[in-house]
């Protein structure tokens, strides 16, 4: 029997962040592949030579490695490969530095029973992610496990903020159809290192998978961070999505790790940047090819898109704006979105981020 859920779990290895190393032989050790979960272990580029496949698979969990990987690594490229290899109808990525709960799993689990992604092929998942700090990274190892949620979402939550960096709505945990998945041609391999791939992927995910009554104008406008001000930008759009998990009390952590620029990994952050954004002003026209031509004739398919309707309550924090906005302020989206991708406009961010924290 195939199991509910297919886990992805990409790396690669160097010297620069050995940390990786050992945050993946925790997860092969401690996480467990059975009748519900099989974890999927993607190794693309690495400098570091490992033993890590047989750590792996004698843990019980499945090894691939993308050999076509030489000069750089690629996320997008082992999350493709794993889920090419996945037994399960239904996928989920996982990075090595972020951690579901046991508890979170669970209830996954029962999202993906209840809104039968299996068969519901545009039916999905997005995780929000909580970034902790170093010091929250260090106390979280050193509290019971079953503990870690609840620790860091009353951190969250209160406002103190003494564990977390920052709160985001969405991240690169979705949980998808995988032949939806496939048939969107994955994440795009154009994207080199560091950065944009996932909202890329969600972009597209979004757009050609689900219905909403309302959508943000001016979708390329950045908020520049998670701090949603308005009903405006691609930010917005995800958060909605984002919402839907975070009323479900369903969190991932991102533990805290240093960022050295090993293998030119955060050089292209510019290009993808540009890339990310000419791809999102033309979402029609921005289609990757299919892994596949059929679904397999023995499954049951159900086409419909999700919906999320004005009555969500994943809509209530703007409510208020989409019910008073006039089209006044939609002359200046143009030139908002465009100011948004400058310097200056991150810059002045920065500087009132400042004021509001003194």
């Amino acid at each position: 029997m195939s199991p509910i859920l297919s886990i992805i779990i990409p790396f690669g290895l160097s010297k620069e962040r050995a940390y990786i190393q050992d945050r993946v032989i925790n997860k092969a050790t401690r996480l467990k592949s059975d009748e519900k979960i099989e974890y999927i272990f993607v190794e693309g580029y690495s400098s570091l030579e490992n033993n890590l496949k047989q750590i792996i698979e004698e843990n019980g969990h499945i090894y691939l490695k993308d050999e076509s990987q030489k000069d750089f690594f690629s996320q997008g490229k082992c999350r493709n490969l794993g889920a090419c290899f996945a037994n399960a109808q239904v996928i989920m990525f996982l990075d090595v530095d972020c951690y579901v709960s046991p508890f979170s799993l669970e209830k996954i689990l029962n999202l993906i029973k209840i809104k039968n992604i299996a068969q519901c092929i545009n039916e999905f998942l997005v995780l929000p992610v909580v970034y902790l700090t170093k010091e929250g990274s260090d106390k979280i190892y050193k509290e019971e496990e079953k503990l870690w949620d609840d620790i860091v979402k009353q951190d969250l939550i209160s406002g103190r903020r003494s564990l977390v960096h920052f709160y985001s709505f969405v991240s690169s945990a979705t949980i998808v159809n995988k032949y939806n998945f496939l048939n969107l041609g994955g994440y795009s391999e154009e994207f080199i290192g560091h950065s944009y791939e996932d909202f890329d992927f969600l972009a597209r995910l979004i757009f050609y998978s689900a219905t909403c009554e309302k959508t943000p104008k001016a979708l390329c406008y950045d908020e520049g961070n998670w701090n949603i001000s308005s009903f405006r930008g691609f930010r917005a759009w995800f958060s909605l999505f984002g919402y839907e998990m975070s009323f479900h009390g369903i969190y991932m952590f991102h533990f805290y790790h240093e960022e050295p620029n090993q293998n030119n990994y955060m050089s292209n952050r510019h290009k993808n940047h540009k890339k990310f954004y000419t791809n999102l002003a033309n979402l029609k026209k921005s289609q990757i090819k299919s892994f596949y031509d059929n679904i397999p004739n023995d499954i049951k398919i159900n086409f419909d898109k999700k919906n999320i309707p004005l009555t969500s309550l994943v809509y209530s924090q703007y409510l208020y704006e989409i019910r008073t906005k006039n089209n006044f302020f939609n002359f200046f989206n143009f030139f908002l979105v465009k100011f948004s991708h400058t310097k200056l406009y991150r810059k002045i961010k920065i500087f009132l981020k400042k004021i509001n924290e003194t």
